[in-house]
């Protein structure tokens, strides 16, 4: 899903100055739309900063002009054609909206796909120009990637050092600022929806299944999420062998974050070539600790978010992109994820591919084999948060209003 790239035919006007929680910021009319771009939410998330969790916007003297996309996170692979530049103050976020004198307009917020190693709400294809024209005040953002985002530290540098979440960290300091300023742009905070598509519906499910997100979002919208994470013992092995590679001692966090982040960008290829042994399936992903206690997809089997109204789906042959774009699929992460999915299900991979064959004579075995893994990638996983939505979305007795669901056929 997408927000439309919206047309200019008239010179922008500067809009009315809004106040926030960091300080006052004034950005442009074009075509009727209310915009403002790279309004910082976050300190920047280096230095002193770096992997740590998100520290909110200290506040700035003056009047901030928001009419420029800020810098992007760092990224590890993507297409960066047309983007602005990539650095170290990237914690920022856009907002569209018809009118900040408003009150009451339904907010939405979305989360950017790229497999947690690229993308940025500052694509001009994010453009929120339609949802503003239809009533919504639309907010797209940047969050920590990569290394910066997931790699796992706790174990080896203390409590609360490298989480292994920081990106979808990032994701719930945006839905805080949301809470706390959206009014001032015609917005309700308590009428919030986050949506994201591929890496980005994937981290929209973490975010509900990571502690301190409860509240802040009203519902959501995940298409296409690859929803994996990585087990803490696996993720700390990716550690270990990044930190060899840099020589550099466990604990030693002040080394460590002297470190560019270009490159860290440039291990993630040796990284890959031992995804098979330490990734499981990915090298950077949400990692299963205490601060997201259980897998994603296992959340509302353990009640949460049934609070949440949900529109969850994926499309029939998501595998067929991917198969486009990459050389083969045989032994890629969607293969090796597949196998793992069968392996624990009983079955053999024989089994599968013939049960798939009676299914859909039509296909020819490359065809067959895209379905399987697209399917094991992306469609099992949002048939068991539908299912698991539709079991317990009524039973809790703590839960507070309805649980609705939407399950697309197809």
């Amino acid at each position: 899903m997408m927000a439309g790239g919206g047309c200019t035919g008239q010179d922008p006007l500067p809009t009315p100055v809004i106040s926030t929680s960091s300080g006052k910021l004034r950005g442009e009319v074009v075509d009727g739309v209310h915009r403002f771009l790279g309004i910082p939410y976050a300190e920047p998330p280096f230095g002193k900063n770096r992997w740590l969790s998100p520290a909110h916007r200290s506040r700035w003297d003056g009047i901030l002009p928001a009419t420029h996309y800020g810098a992007i996170c760092p990224q590890t692979g993507g297409i960066k054609t047309g983007l602005p530049d990539e650095g170290e103050d990237c914690l920022n976020l856009n907002v569209w909206t018809p009118d900040p004198t408003s009150s009451g307009l339904p907010v939405m917020v979305w989360a950017h796909g790229g497999g947690q190693t690229s993308g940025t709400g500052s694509s001009s294809i994010y453009d929120g120009t339609h949802f503003a024209r239809d009533g919504v005040v639309l907010v797209t953002c940047n969050r920590r990637l990569g290394a910066e985002g997931y790699l796992y530290l706790e174990p080896l540098f203390g409590n609360h050092v490298g989480p292994g979440n920081l990106g979808i960290q990032d994701l719930i300091a945006v839905l805080e600022w949301v809470a706390e300023n959206i009014r001032n742009f015609g917005g309700d905070p308590s009428n919030v929806t986050l949506f994201g598509e591929s890496g980005g519906g994937a981290a929209t499910q973490a975010l509900v299944a990571t502690r301190g997100s409860q509240g802040l979002v009203h519902r959501v919208i995940v298409q296409s999420g690859g929803h994996a994470a990585q087990r803490a013992d696996t993720a700390t092995a990716v550690t270990r062998h990044m930190l060899g590679a840099l020589d550099i001692k466990p604990g030693d966090i002040d080394v460590l974050r002297q470190v560019p982040w270009s490159r860290l960008v440039d291990l993630y290829d040796s990284l890959q070539s031992l995804e098979a042994e330490l990734g499981q399936p990915q090298i950077y992903l949400p990692v299963i600790n205490e601060h997201m206690p259980h897998h994603p997809v296992d959340a509302p089997y353990e009640g949460i978010g049934l609070d949440v109204d949900y529109l969850i789906g994926t499309c029939r042959d998501e595998a067929n992109l991917f198969s486009a774009l990459m050389p083969t699929m045989q032994d890629s992460v969607f293969h090796r994820r597949a196998r793992q999915v069968v392996d624990a299900s009983g079955l053999t991979w024989d089994d599968v591919i013939a049960r798939y064959r009676s299914l859909r004579p039509d296909l020819d075995d490359e065809a067959i084999f895209n379905a399987v893994l697209g399917d094991l990638w992306f469609r099992v996983p949002a048939v068991r948060i539908a299912q698991g939505h539709a079991r317990f979305g009524g039973s809790s007795p703590d839960r507070v209003g309805n649980s609705h669901l939407t399950i697309p056929s197809g």
